[in-house]
């Protein structure tokens, strides 16, 4: 059997982190939080347009009402205008965004 090529680096997808945080007045889990900002995206732009983003929430890498999601880097606007539509009982904020994970986590994430 023939083994595939790997794909070429310039031919991939280049994705950035945003870390967001929540503000709310009680304990909100995160994980269902992701889930409303997923929706909330396919409302606003659709099946293709979440296909194309490529969402995907980091779950080891949350702390304390923080949370890192991973995007494509040219959706990145379309998640910061999902965050603002959400009309829920907290704040979704965009802490920062970042191109390496690893300085997402220390920048955003445990230094503050």
């Amino acid at each position: 059997m023939e083994k595939l090529k790997p794909l070429l680096p310039v031919l991939k997808e280049k994705k950035r982190y945003v870390v967001f945080s929540i503000i709310s007045k009680k304990n909100e889990n995160i994980d269902q939080i992701f889930t409303l900002i997923e929706k909330n995206y396919k409302k606003l732009f659709g099946e293709f347009g979440l296909a194309d983003a490529g969402l995907m929430y980091l779950k080891n890498k949350s702390l304390n009402n923080k949370g890192i999601i991973r995007i494509n880097r040219k959706c990145v606007d379309k998640l910061k205008t999902s965050f603002t539509l959400l009309n829920e009982d907290f704040i979704v904020d965009c802490a920062g965004i970042s191109g390496i994970l690893k300085k997402a986590e220390y920048k955003y994430v445990k230094n503050i």
